[in-house]
């Protein structure tokens, strides 16, 4: 072989390695973020890390983590406890019933007074590294910051484009809290939360908000349980001080903080829209602002066609999203559509047989087309589950301020519609 050629086809070699490894993931890709293995001796990593370096990945519009609360989900689908570490085995199970692309690995190690953060991404079916990043942190208070810039690193490992971090990657410190303590209970709080231990979870947010007064997404949360709660005042209390801190949180919790403010304060349902639909356009697969546009368009503005629409595209991103079912069993009856409102729902109800709008809705289906034994089926899960005593989430948080959208909600969903 000619000198040129060859080096010419080692050229191309290399190239052809670099691309690859440089876009190990895809635009349509998950990541599973595992726990952090923490070898300190110091517990106030433990949780507090693999919280921290979720908002900073989930800064990315690029990058898609699945998210926690899914993460109970399937843990519960598997048999297993909501609250179950993620690591190994765990972890490579949920990968594959979710069909998840790669499991992001973290630890934290002393060396003297040093600490060393290391974040490996892997892919699930091969168990191979597909990006790698370290840090080193001079002492305990740089440790958020270290893992920020081993994050970033990351990001671009991964495929990112460098203009696409610049825009986002705002420093932990300033998404969240400088403070470990806080960040630390928080994240205990956060996982209490989102496994339905809400009101288990409200003096950890109390408290985050005490170590610093300025922790926006907390307040948040706490506006979230009081609102769930009934207690609107101090829902809306604490909202207003989450909307007047937000500019000390990502920009995708930025526009949840702002959506929030409009559908709990101002009570402006258009605006609230609008800036559904503007956080839709940023962060395109994020279930959230979908779930929210299809409960609003077919609840609360009977627009039953964009219900249904809105509803299947939040089934895409989470096919066990609340309000995408919502949304779809809505628009059907609001069409009229009962056999087609039957047909989904019956098949929704086998992978999820315990959320409450499934049942309520076939309730709605099978009294409509005279079926007394389905709706009975219905009443009698509703009376032996705890989810047929109370209130139930639909993917929206308790609205103040609008009475005549909840009855319209009730209409349709009945006595037990609630929002979170």
């Amino acid at each position: 072989m000619p000198t040129a050629v060859y080096f010419a086809a080692l050229l191309a070699g290399a190239l052809y390695w670099r691309s690859t490894k440089a876009h190990a993931l895809t635009e349509k890709d998950t990541i599973l973020l595992s726990d952090f293995i923490n070898t300190t001796g110091d517990p106030v990593f433990d949780g507090t890390l693999r919280q921290a370096l979720a908002v900073q990945l989930q800064q990315s519009p690029f990058l898609y983590i699945f998210p926690d609360k899914r993460v109970g989900e399937t843990l519960q689908h598997m048999g297993r406890s909501p609250s179950e570490r993620v690591t190994g085995e765990v972890a490579r199970e949920i990968c594959e019933r979710e069909n998840i692309k790669a499991a992001l690995n973290g630890s934290i190690s002393a060396l003297g007074s040093q600490y060393v953060i290391s974040l490996d991404a892997l892919n699930c079916l091969t168990g191979d590294s597909l990006a790698r990043s370290q840090f080193t942190a001079e002492s305990k208070e740089k440790v958020l910051a270290a893992l920020g810039e081993a994050a970033t690193q990351l990001r671009s490992k991964l495929g990112e484009s460098l203009a696409s971090i610049q825009k986002f990657d705002r420093p932990i410190q300033e998404a969240t809290t400088s403070s470990l303590e806080a960040l630390k209970i928080y994240s205990q709080a956060s996982q209490m939360d989102d496994s339905g231990q809400e009101l288990a979870a409200l003096p950890l947010y109390e408290r985050a908000v005490e170590l610093d007064p300025n922790f926006a997404v907390a307040y948040a949360r706490l506006a979230s349980i009081y609102a769930n709660q009934g207690e609107e005042a101090r829902s809306i209390q604490y909202e207003k001080k989450a909307y007047a801190l937000r500019e000390r949180v990502s920009d995708l919790e930025r526009f949840t903080v702002d959506t929030n403010y409009h559908w709990m304060v101002t009570g402006n349902l258009d605006k609230e829209i609008e800036v559904e639909e503007l956080f839709r356009q940023a962060y395109p697969r994020q279930g959230e602002p979908v779930n929210n546009l299809a409960v609003n368009y077919c609840v609360f503005l009977g627009q039953f066609q964009k219900g249904i629409q809105l509803g299947y595209e939040t089934l895409k991103i989470n096919p066990h999203a609340k309000g995408g079912n919502v949304g779809v069993a809505c628009g059907f009856l609001g069409l009229n559509r009962v056999d087609e409102a039957k047909t989904f729902l019956e098949k929704a109800l086998t992978s999820d047989p315990d959320q409450f709008p499934i049942r309520w809705s076939l309730y709605r289906v099978y009294s409509a087309l005279g079926d007394e034994a389905g709706a009975q089926r219905q009443i009698q899960w509703a009376s032996g589950s705890l989810l047929g005593s109370g209130t139930h989430r639909i993917g929206r948080r308790r609205k103040s301020g609008l009475p005549r959208e909840i009855q319209k909600c009730r209409a349709i969903l009945g006595a037990g519609c609630a929002y979170s």
